[in-house]
């Protein structure tokens, strides 16, 4: 019931952030970063849709290989491919200035890695269910580095760089609550999957609303 419960719950987030965002991806006009943020919302809403019907139906999550999980890794796939295709070359020059951010935007995947790690030397998960995770897992922490670096990057006196930092924060806060969730169900504590799926439907919110404000200033 509870990880029913966080499907759903995660469901309705990803649909509110998707409403809330519609006025910059549903046109073919604007800024394409939005538009890759909501195929990634879209491809863990259909991961979290499948997942709550199987869940209702079987009364447990499919073993080893979960299919919702495929939309978890697409979801982050698209995310990479907003802020490294679209942001990266407009936040970070590549000078020797920005060498320290980047540097410091490793601390982002290392504390991912302390919090996910741990979780995959549990004696009850099989092989190829630490094999699955452990995939899904690395577009997260790339996608964080990202994130990350891109919200403690200096603006430059650009507009963009500066609207769209709020986003990169919230992104960045998505991508540490998802590994916690994950954590949390391959250590099987059902109320803390939960606590996080709300945790991820309010940041998925706020990731669509701030991506959407960002995309609107799209000046250099």
């Amino acid at each position: 019931m509870y990880y029913w419960i966080s499907e759903l719950v995660t469901l309705s987030g990803i649909i509110a952030a998707l409403i809330i965002g519609k006025s910059v991806w549903i046109t073919p006009k604007g800024a394409w970063f939005p538009k890759f943020v909501a195929a990634g919302l879209g491809c863990m809403a259909l991961g979290c849709l499948h997942d709550a019907v199987y869940l209702f139906i079987t009364g447990h999550y499919a073993d080893d290989i979960c299919i919702g999980h495929l939309g978890v890794i697409g979801c982050f796939l698209f995310l990479i491919s907003a802020s490294y295709g679209q942001l990266d070359g407009i936040f970070d020059d590549r000078s020797k200035q920005t060498r320290k951010y980047r540097l410091l935007a490793l601390l982002a995947p290392l504390v991912m890695t302390l919090i996910f790690i741990p979780a995959l030397r549990a004696d009850h998960l099989s092989p190829v269910t630490k094999a699955v995770n452990f995939i899904g897992w690395i577009p997260m922490i790339i996608a964080s580095y990202f994130n990350f670096k891109h919200a403690i990057l200096p603006d430059g006196g650009f507009a963009f760089v500066k609207a769209a930092r709020p986003y990169n924060i919230t992104a960045t806060l998505f991508g540490f609550v998802e590994v916690v969730e994950l954590t949390m169900y391959l250590l099987e504590k059902p109320q803390m999957v939960v606590i996080s799926a709300v945790l991820l439907a309010a940041t998925a919110c706020g990731m669509m609303f701030f991506a959407k404000r960002g995309a609107e200033q799209w000046t250099i």
